[in-house]
């Protein structure tokens, strides 16, 4: 057989920015697009999500965006809470947040990197919030280092209260 022309590894067509150019170029917006500015065009995509007609091929399309938005900020800010970049994971909370504002788990986590870039009073009214969602595992937070500073402010220890449904905190082991 004779050597091919081409370079090794490559498949004859030509690159993917010149087959689907409208998808990899550079996205072109009109300057005060407040839209776009507000951040992956959150309002636009609940407003479709939320359809009366939730069947509808754009009502679909965008609670699959907002899914994909959501589970790649909540992992990435895993992956940089293990590697100390608070700032950072705060970030790929607060829109991980904004994408399922009524997971209360979100919520704590968001409290937690709060509480993790001394944003004590945020941190607080958030972990309220995800207790307000159904947030009720008191031990973990008990367990939690990023809430030491807390740990004797009156709103921390209303929200344990209310994780264990008003029962006072256990006795500690002698």
């Amino acid at each position: 057989m004779a050597e091919s022309a081409r370079p090794a590894g490559t498949t004859g067509r030509p690159p993917i920015t010149q087959r689907f150019p409208r998808f990899c170029s550079p996205r072109r917006r009109p300057p005060g697009n407040r839209e776009a500015d507000r951040g992956f065009g959150y309002p636009r995509l609940r407003k479709l999500a939320e359809q009366e007609e939730k069947n509808s091929d754009e009502s679909f399309a965008a609670r699959r965006q907002i899914l994909r938005i959501f589970l790649h900020t909540f992992e990435a800010s895993n992956i940089l809470l293990g590697q100390n970049r608070n700032t950072q994971a705060l970030t790929c909370l607060e829109i991980a947040a904004q994408a399922a504002p009524r997971n209360p788990y979100i919520s704590y986590h968001l409290a937690r990197a709060q509480a993790l870039n001394s944003q004590q009073e945020k941190a607080l009214s958030t972990l309220q919030a995800a207790v307000e969602k159904g947030f009720n595992d008191a031990d973990q937070v008990e367990r939690d280092r990023a809430f030491e500073g807390l740990r004797s402010e009156a709103d921390y220890q209303k929200a344990l209260a209310k994780m264990r449904g008003g029962k006072p905190q256990p006795a500690a082991a002698p």
